[in-house]
């Protein structure tokens, strides 16, 4: 007996599918489409915060090269040039006098 209540139930499944199939193509598909939306919305976010990132990188690097590009400017200038030389090398000009400074 219960073997007939469960073929008769799965008849009346079919016959339902059978009824309404554009219905359940239309249920199916739309099922499909989240699936694939979500998929796409999860990766735009993931390349929003790649794009976040690599922005404020970029912004740090420009910040550095800016740097960079004053300190090689003051460094190149003939007055930067003549003071590392008197400061590191202990260099003079023609006509000065070095003196050194030794404590006890």
């Amino acid at each position: 007996m219960a073997a007939g209540r469960v073929s008769g139930a799965w008849m009346y499944f079919i016959t339902f599918l059978k009824d309404r199939a554009g219905l359940v193509a239309f249920i199916l598909a739309v099922i499909y489409f989240l699936f694939i939306i979500r998929s796409d919305m999860v990766q735009n976010h993931q390349l929003k915060e790649e794009k976040s990132a690599l922005e404020r990188s970029f912004s740090e690097e420009q910040t550095r090269y800016d740097l960079l590009k004053g300190k090689m400017a003051r460094s190149s200038s003939s007055y930067f040039i003549e003071m590392t030389a008197r400061e590191k090398l202990g260099l003079v000009i023609k006509g000065e006098s070095a003196y050194k400074v030794i404590y006890k």
